[in-house]
């Protein structure tokens, strides 16, 4: 959808304003996909260790933290528009109630031995 130009090493410090250039003119929908692409990543890591764990509602949280902490560490790497930082700062505690809303009631609807 919006790939790096050949020859643009987003790694490489002497390239740092061309890759700036490069994220700036990024389509609004490939910045839509990246967020809701790390939000659903969330909620799928949290709901599957959830899952695993029986329900532990920590687990979940430690792992929407990772992921919350990944999201930072991004955002620090190269410059995101803010709705795209505030969305993910208020995405992420809605996807950990959204996991522990899903495990509490599978956890009801499951039988139990």
């Amino acid at each position: 959808m919006h790939p790096i130009p050949e020859g643009l090493d987003p790694f490489d410090p002497d390239q740092a304003d061309a890759f700036r250039e490069h994220m700036a003119a990024m389509p609004a929908l490939a910045w839509f996909i990246a967020f809701a692409s790390e939000l659903i990543g969330a909620f799928a890591g949290a709901f599957v260790a959830g899952r695993i764990a029986l329900g532990s509602r920590w687990v979940c949280g430690v792992i929407v933290g990772a992921a919350l902490l990944g999201s930072v560490a991004n955002w620090m790497a190269f410059e995101h528009p803010t709705w795209f930082i505030v969305g993910q700062l208020a995405g992420y505690p809605l996807v950990l109630m959204g996991v522990w809303a899903l495990l509490g009631r599978a956890r009801d609807v499951e039988p139990s031995s």
